[in-house]
């Protein structure tokens, strides 16, 4: 790269005085439109001072682990002043007992070829990226909290960010170093700060409330930071409400749904919904809903989820880098701590590698739920809510016709066969059907010539110049082509989708085999000489070393055959067109479905610099008949793992700088035997202490998977 790639920018459009502005809302009811104005005087247009400067040099931290000794002296007195202050019942106060946790610390270093020194080491230098694994109660969890006082008392320059598994984890954590180094949640600056995405901050608030932490502290009347962080006072609700009485009916806004950046002008039809450009509200930078953003500038420690730094995206008011929380870390972070890496790097995998269940056997698919709420849902919807719902049934129509046509008793197992060999959609099931139809095998089980590759390519272009021509546009609301196969094809796929028991339907396979002998009569012809040039090379000497994999004779296709695939895999045109319409555009889903979308559309920003799976991208439906008859939906993009294993170095190759210092702390991935990826060789060791260790070494720990006769791992529960 000659250049620094810079951001894009988004557009603060601030709103005007006296102009209405239209919003939808969800309240705890349904979905509601709201309108509201402002005062000259109420609109604000700027927080008054940058959000953030440029992060320092990120250099190598060395600690002298005796230093965080003090941390816990310090922690354990300020532990037992607070209990004294908010317990009159000496038996309930808690205690952290860090000076015992701290002396139960047993760090080693780890030398090349993963040897372990026996004595244990005096300093934790964390650079680049640094890995300590120990097992359960080693102390790993001690360790990043008294890093996390370590770096407030003595590195008040730097921040460190802490990565737990869960936003709850995340507030609980905040609020308890807090109560370490201030007194009054309400006119104190925090030191730590949790960092929640937007959209499920119900959830958040939920969450919190049902909590032992915060249960606790009621007992106790001491305040809870997270209370601080998770109001749901919006000055936005309360200005619109005087115009928006009859509507709200006494309801309040969702929390995480209120318009901060989404206020689009009031149409001059008031019953028709506002589109355009989105307006900021300008409240925001006072919201005490907001008050966790104004935080984070000064606090030197921040904790967040795995889930909030893949989806969760900055505010424009703040940031007008279309970035997400994870891009903020890695920008404004000295340190950066994974605790319990490796189920982190199992989250990240998963963002990046998908599976929605559409349907089984026991219901428990996406389409099995909301098929009945679409059905009890109300019949006066507007157009872009019945396009929804007509997808939705739709889709559960062709999930039907799909599991009927791989169903056995019609005899299909060819089907069957065809897709469970991986993910499919439609293009590669065409492509597929395209070799098959010019009589190849649909995978080279040999080693052919440039020439003859080429040839092969020739012979498969013209159908697959009609599939082109096929999917460019919506097949259901196409009607003709200039290309006569694909017209008859469009005609083929609507009667399918118009014809709910297509898979028993004579015609429509009738019409699939027509379809064939007319516009390529020369199949039979091919489906001959691909059974010829096999047996060719089935009676050549050692044949059976030479062509191990050659398509065996009762696996070469009839016409009839070929039909099935035709009609199977215009099928599975249609499921794709109906599921992307119904997960694209879920927001137009009926009232009485509450649930967020089950499909979360992959980070963009990542896609282009996380690294790309060996196999190539990969998006389709997946089906499985082992008992459950399931479809799937199946997207695998990148290699989330590479986002924490390289996120000392995550965009350096982009803007030339070095990213922060990672301590990732493991508990299971340090196991020689195990089948899982492991985070990496580590650098250091948490060691059980010296009685623990001794119990272990009488002990022998092996890896020993066990499987039934059908070759299926056992799953043993212990309670």
């Amino acid at each position: 790269m000659t250049a620094q790639l810079k951001y894009r920018k988004r557009e603060r459009k601030q709103v005007e005085a006296s102009q209405y502005y239209q919003f939808e809302a969800e309240t705890k009811e349904e979905p509601v439109r709201l309108r509201v104005k402002f005062k000259q005087e109420q609109i604000n247009t700027s927080p008054g001072e940058p959000w953030f400067h440029r992060v320092q040099d990120r250099t190598p931290v060395t600690i002298n682990l005796d230093d965080l000794r003090e941390e816990a002296i310090l922690l354990d007195q300020r532990e037992e002043d607070l209990g004294q202050k908010y317990n009159r019942d000496e038996s309930r106060i808690s205690r952290g007992n860090w000076v015992k946790r701290f002396n139960r610390l047993n760090y080693h270093n780890v030398l090349p070829d993963n040897v372990i020194e026996k004595q244990p080491a005096q300093t934790l230098t964390i650079e680049d990226f640094t890995h300590v694994a120990g097992m359960v109660a080693s102390g790993k969890s001690t360790l990043s909290l008294l890093l996390a006082s370590h770096v407030i008392r003595k590195l008040s320059d730097r921040r460190i960010t802490i990565v737990v598994g869960d936003t709850q984890s995340a507030i609980k954590i905040a609020n308890q170093i807090n109560w370490w180094f201030c007194d009054d949640p309400e006119n104190n600056e925090p030191v730590a700060v949790p960092v929640l995405g937007r959209s499920q901050r119900h959830k958040h608030l939920q969450g919190f409330t049902d909590s032992d932490d915060y249960r606790s502290h009621l007992t106790r009347e001491q305040p809870h930071w997270g209370e601080r962080w998770l109001s749901t006072v919006c000055p936005l609700q309360a200005q619109m409400y005087k115009n928006n009485k009859n509507i709200l009916q006494g309801n309040s806004l969702k929390p995480g749904t209120e318009p901060c950046q989404s206020l689009p002008k009031q149409p001059k039809d008031k019953n028709k919904k506002a589109t355009g450009s989105y307006y900021l509200c300008p409240f925001f930078h006072n919201c005490p809903s907001q008050q966790a953003y104004r935080d984070m500038p000064k606090a030197r420690v921040w904790i967040t989820a795995p889930g909030t730094m893949a989806y969760g995206g900055m505010p424009t008011h703040y940031e007008i880098r279309p970035i997400k929380i994870g891009e903020l870390v890695y920008e404004q972070s000295d340190i950066v701590v994974f605790d319990e890496a490796d189920t982190i790097i199992e989250w990240f995998d998963k963002v990046y590698a998908e599976q929605v269940t559409l349907t089984d056997r026991s219901r428990n698919g996406v389409f099995d739920d909301i098929g009945v709420k679409t059905e009890q849902s109300s019949r006066q919807r507007s157009p872009l809510k019945s396009r929804w719902s007509k997808a939705q049934r739709d889709a559960q129509t062709a999930i039907d016709m799909t599991l009927t046509l791989l169903g056995e008793d019609l005899g299909k197992k060819i089907l069957q066969d065809w897709v469970q060999q991986g993910y499919f959609t439609p293009h590669v099931l065409f492509y597929k059907l395209a070799r098959r139809l010019a009589g190849l095998e649909e995978y080279n089980t040999y080693e052919k010539s440039l020439q003859q590759l080429t040839e092969d390519e020739g012979r498969i272009r013209p159908m697959m110049e009609i599939v082109a021509d096929f999917l460019k546009e919506d097949p259901v609301l196409r009607r003709s082509s200039d290309n006569r196969a694909t017209t008859e094809l469009l005609e083929i796929v609507q009667r399918i989708n118009n014809t709910g028991e297509s898979p028993t339907d004579e015609e429509i396979k009738q019409d699939c085999h027509n379809w064939i002998t007319t516009f390529f009569p020369n199949t039979q012809s091919n489906l001959d000489r691909l059974k010829t040039e096999l047996e060719d090379l089935r009676s050549k000497p050692n044949s059976d070393e030479l062509y191990p994999y050659l398509t065996k004779e009762e696996d070469i296709d009839t016409i009839e055959h070929l039909a099935y695939r035709l009609q199977f895999t215009l099928t599975i045109t249609l499921l794709d067109r109906h599921t992307k319409i119904v997960f694209y555009e879920w927001q137009n889903r009926p009232n009485n479905i509450r649930e967020p979308s089950p499909h979360r559309r992959m980070p963009r920003g990542m896609l282009n610099i996380l690294p790309l799976p060996v196999t190539g991208r990969q998006f389709g439906t997946y089906y499985s008949s082992r008992g459950s008859d399931t479809l799937s939906l199946f997207a695998y993009s990148n290699i989330g793992r590479d986002y924490v294993l390289n996120f000392h170095r995550l965009l350096t190759d982009y803007d030339g700088l070095k990213g922060p210092n990672v301590l990732a702390l493991s508990g299971t991935s340090y196991l020689p035997d195990s089948t899982t990826f492991h985070v990496s060789d580590p650098q250091g060791v948490l060691m059980p202490e010296i009685t623990a260790q001794e119990a272990i070494s009488q002990s022998k720990f092996a890896f020993l998977p066990q499987f039934k006769d059908n070759n299926n791992p056992i799953r043993v529960s212990l309670y």
